[in-house]
């Protein structure tokens, strides 16, 4: 099973909005062109997911956060093929606004109130980022595993 990461940077822009980077992917094609969290495989040699996202970040915005403080909020699992986990972090927006595209793909910097209507977001966006965002803001515990069940879609 592969095992990837997926990363959610959230900050306050000079505006007090809500803003979340996010990247404008190419690859692979069912992904092309459309918004998804920053992120990647978990590559032999990474200690754990988390350091993963950490390199995987730096290596697609080029913005560097410690491994820890990266929150991990849920694990979506496809049994046999693929678990990504997920993570949030939070930024200042001095910081925040440096992100720029270091690959092929584009880095956008997009605020929450327009995620939902976002038509090139993956679907599982809208709900990703908030829950990310609740969990940055909330204190406690909260991983949420989402798997996948043959037939029926996902189970909680």
């Amino acid at each position: 099973m592969t095992e990837y990461v997926l990363g959610f940077a959230y900050c306050k822009d000079y505006a007090e909005c809500y803003r979340v980077l996010l990247i404008r992917k190419n690859k692979p094609a069912w992904q092309a062109g459309h918004l998804n969290g920053i992120g990647g495989k978990v590559e032999l040699g990474d200690p754990n997911p988390q350091w993963a996202l950490s390199r995987e970040f730096k290596e697609g915005c080029g913005l560097e956060q410690r491994p820890e403080q990266w929150l991990n909020f849920a694990i979506l699992e496809f049994p046999g093929v693929a678990k990504i986990y997920c993570f949030a972090s939070w930024w200042e927006w001095k910081l925040f606004k440096t992100a720029h595209t270091m690959t092929d793909e584009e880095i956008c910097s997009i605020g929450l109130d327009g995620i939902m209507d976002e038509p090139k977001a993956l679907a599982n966006l809208p709900w990703l980022i908030p829950m990310g965002l609740k969990a940055w803001c909330t204190p406690g515990p909260k991983i949420l595993k989402i798997v996948e069940v043959e037939g029926c879609g996902f189970a909680t």
